[in-house]
């Protein structure tokens, strides 16, 4: 009852969001608004986007619980999907003086569900570039023996041994002074974790406290016949 309950809640929720953002798309582009209307527009965009990321990741943990999230594995082109997702992050990285870097290998093609894989790739680079005050954010994509890797990097703020053995844990959050005003519900790496999976790869994570973390993804690349 719990699970159908979540599940219908996080549904309704889906359609006033839906709304909510396309007012504020349509009210950016009323003219002889002032500077302060055109933030204010803005700051309602984003408060939605951040719900409807909630939802979302509620939505995945109640299929995921009760068994209904599906994956549709097909042949995929990552080295897109990385490049695009990665320079989409550009900006954000930007306005905190971060350095970006991208490195893209010529990786052949893999056996995943192209959706599912872009939500990974978000994940782990928009977490990298939340989590990382000043440097640099990394993302390399290459082949490592029979398997294409996703490697993304960060001089962030890094974890302990303790924290990392907790780290794909559904609701850990590390929480101290440094992560004290930076939002997030603890779902997005356990649900990053089972999808993952689902799509016969593994996620792994190197980090020491204080000097960054290093987030590495792999997937089997397609045998040749």
């Amino acid at each position: 009852m719990k699970d159908d309950f979540v599940s219908m809640a996080s549904h309704e929720l889906r359609s006033p969001l839906t709304i909510i953002r396309g007012y504020a798309d349509i009210l950016k582009g009323v003219s002889g608004l002032s500077d302060e209307d055109k933030k204010n527009i803005e700051r309602i965009d984003i408060a939605a986007k951040g719900l409807d990321n909630l939802v979302a990741d509620i939505l995945d943990v109640s299929r995921l619980n009760q068994g209904r999230l599906s994956v549709k594995i097909q042949d995929t082109d990552i080295k897109e999907i990385v490049k695009n997702i990665a320079e989409s992050y550009q900006h954000n990285a930007e306005e905190k003086n971060l350095s970006l870097h991208i490195e893209i290998g010529d990786v052949p093609h893999i056996a995943v569900d192209p959706d599912r894989v872009r939500q990974v790739i978000v994940n782990l680079i928009g977490n990298a570039v939340k989590y990382t005050k000043k440097g640099e954010v990394a993302i390399k994509l290459f082949v490592e023996g029979k398997n294409t890797v996703l490697r993304v990097s960060d001089t962030g703020i890094g974890m302990s041994e303790e924290e990392r053995a907790e780290l794909f844990g559904k609701f850990y959050r590390i929480r101290n002074e440094e992560t004290r005003d930076i939002k997030g519900t603890g779902l997005g790496l356990w649900i990053t974790k089972q999808i993952v999976e689902m799509m016969n790869g593994k996620i792994s994570v190197e980090s020491i406290k204080g000097v960054g973390s290093h987030f590495i993804v792999k997937f089997p690349v397609i045998e040749k016949t």
